[in-house]
């Protein structure tokens, strides 16, 4: 992926995983995005904030895994003609999560429940916020905290 450039983003699809300061490919998405990583250096983990409202999340060490987060968000490519799609999350086995939530049809389905329909898209852009119990992986055991379509 260090061979992918800036300008790739401007006319490919990508998938891009991280968040700014583990991929910096992100960045150029980001003023788009109300979701945010900080690093807990104490607990080894990334936090989401969502800087739309305000409300801080707060996900627990390496040794205390009862929650954790990921945030994904489908944007339009930098110069409008594709797709972005972008997962972070609180470190890698929420990551993990979130692509096992990507490939559940359930989960998907009540995700798009939740965003505005329109004629021109199958699935709009977006950005949501799920948080997981602990390490699983079951989509089952994720519950979406917000959804919402990304800023023009």
């Amino acid at each position: 992926m260090r061979d992918y450039s800036f300008r790739d983003l401007k006319g490919n699809n990508a998938v891009l995983i991280g968040n700014s300061r583990s991929n910096p490919r992100v960045e150029p998405f980001e003023p788009k995005l109300g979701i945010r990583w900080t690093f807990d250096t104490a607990a080894a983990v990334y936090d989401p904030v969502d800087l739309w409202s305000g409300k801080g999340y707060q996900a627990r060490g390496p040794g205390d895994p009862r929650e954790s987060y990921f945030s994904v968000a489908l944007m339009p490519n930098l110069g409008g003609t594709g797709d972005v799609l972008i997962i972070s999350g609180t470190g890698g086995s929420a990551i993990n999560a979130g692509t096992d939530f990507l490939a559940d049809e359930a989960s998907m389905t009540s995700l798009r429940r939740q965003l505005p329909a329109t004629a021109v898209r199958p699935f709009p852009h977006f950005e949501a916020l799920i948080k997981v119990k602990g390490r699983s992986s079951v989509p089952r055991d994720a519950t979406i905290l917000l959804c919402r379509t990304p800023k023009s």
